[in-house]
């Protein structure tokens, strides 16, 4: 047997070290280098695109308690403002669900309610869709009675059974009504215009219960009865529409443009994208926390907490991510 110099196998050893602390050195600084920026942008999204968690429900005050809640509206000092709408009144909470205050009760009179539907806090006044009174009352944050919509002298014979309120980044309004059509309003409450019609068709609507501008200003509603959403420019013109819906209501819009529509008869939320592409949903049937039963409202705040009106639980579902 061939005997290996001393040298050779010292060689030979140098060469296969060098080899392995290539390769490691290699794996090493690729790891270092920075990943590319749409990779990580990627990953944030799928991170920041994961369903929130139930935080507290609020029932409202044992001699008060909320009886199908259909809309609500928080104010910027975090106040939140509910159309407790089988008790004909509007009941006030703070942030963290404190009870602080109701008005209002059955009747036609100035800041009387029947049925109230929708709510929206707008320039420092609340606006209250009193659906079966066919108008929309305006209150101090207070509750006391300020002006109505229509108006004779400012609106003349225009017509207005009012579903759900929202408002734009301009502080437009925007109304949706028995009459299948959305009104819009300006900041002064002069009426600008309307769009939709009632109809099955493209643009056309049944019952939209939910209106929600986005922040590119263009408006999503919700064609309740038809099952689908449409995308409108800020002229009311129409630019898209998605199905695969049951009965959605309440939109809402959060600060990254995600758009959550409640479908009040599959009992969830569900989330998309500003193209109307599925981002995530959450919910189920039921009575437990982070369950609704036929929900029918949602709004998103300045942090990004969600609250939705749980109608038949008789309560507000808040949630948080």
């Amino acid at each position: 047997m061939k005997k290996v110099k001393l040298s050779t196998v010292v060689i030979i050893s140098l060469i296969l070290a060098l080899i392995v602390l290539v390769v490691f050195g290699i794996m090493f600084f690729k790891r270092q280098v920075p990943q590319p920026v749409q990779e990580i942008s990627q990953r944030v999204r799928e991170a920041t695109n994961q369903p929130p968690r139930p935080l507290r429900d609020i029932y409202g005050p044992p001699s008060s308690p909320l009886r199908a809640p259909l809309g609500l509206s928080i104010a910027p000092d975090g106040r939140m403002f509910v159309a407790d709408s089988e008790n004909n009144q509007i009941q006030v909470f703070d942030r963290n669900g404190k009870w602080l205050a109701k008005f209002g009760k059955l009747g036609r009179d100035q800041g009387e309610f029947y049925y109230p539907t929708g709510v929206l806090v707008r320039d420092n006044k609340l606006y209250v869709a009193d659906m079966l009174n066919s108008r929309i009352q305006i209150l101090g944050l207070d509750g006391k009675y300020i002006g109505v919509i229509p108006d004779k002298e400012k609106h003349g014979n225009l017509t207005v059974g009012p579903l759900t309120l929202s408002q734009d980044n301009q502080g437009n309004m925007y109304v949706t009504t028995l009459g299948h059509e959305v009104l819009v309003f300006d900041k002064s409450d002069k009426f600008v215009r309307k769009f939709a019609r009632p109809g099955e068709g493209p643009g056309e609507v049944n019952y939209p219960f939910g209106v929600a501008p986005d922040n590119n200003g263009n408006v999503w509603v919700a064609d309740s009865n038809n099952g689908r959403i449409h995308e409108f420019d800020a002229r009311g013109r129409l630019i898209m529409s998605f199905g695969g819906l049951v009965l959605p209501r309440g939109m809402a819009v959060d600060s990254r443009g995600r758009i959550y529509v409640v479908d009040t008869f599959q009992h969830k939320v569900f989330v998309v994208n500003n193209e109307g592409k599925p981002l995530f949903e959450f919910g189920e049937r039921g009575v437990e926390e982070g369950t609704f039963n036929f929900p029918n409202a949602v709004v998103v705040d300045g942090s990004d907490r969600i609250y939705i009106a749980d109608r038949e639980n008789n309560r507000i579902s808040v949630w948080t991510y």
